[in-house]
């Protein structure tokens, strides 16, 4: 396995801390009260573009291996991600309020 560089492995772990925030102040539901697509009990918050910080979908882990082995390791470009969009994608005005934190340097 590659390691990410250090850069990139640091904007990563900002946009988790986005998103366990966001949980916490009520913006995206606990995963404990969402289900995966498949219905199954989600297990992780899966991004499909880091740039979208807030812009997640709930998966189990069977479902979240399956993602990772058909798409590879990375997540998908952002206009990808944007043509294969669905309603249990979690996206609002906190996604806008998240990408300004990060562009400001703040998680």
């Amino acid at each position: 396995m590659i390691q990410r560089p250090h850069r990139e492995r640091l904007h990563i772990a900002r946009v988790h801390g986005a998103v366990q925030s966001a949980v916490t102040r009520g913006e995206l539901p606990p995963l404990a009260a969402v289900a995966c697509e498949c219905g199954a009990a989600a297990a992780a918050y899966h991004h499909d573009d880091y740039g979208r910080p807030l812009a997640v979908r709930a998966l189990c882990n069977p479902c979240h291996r399956s993602w990772h082995k058909l798409h590879g390791g990375a997540p998908v470009p952002a206009a990808e991600a944007e043509n294969r969009r669905d309603p249990t994608t979690w996206d609002a005005v906190a996604v806008e309020r998240a990408n300004r934190a990060l562009a400001a340097g703040r998680s």
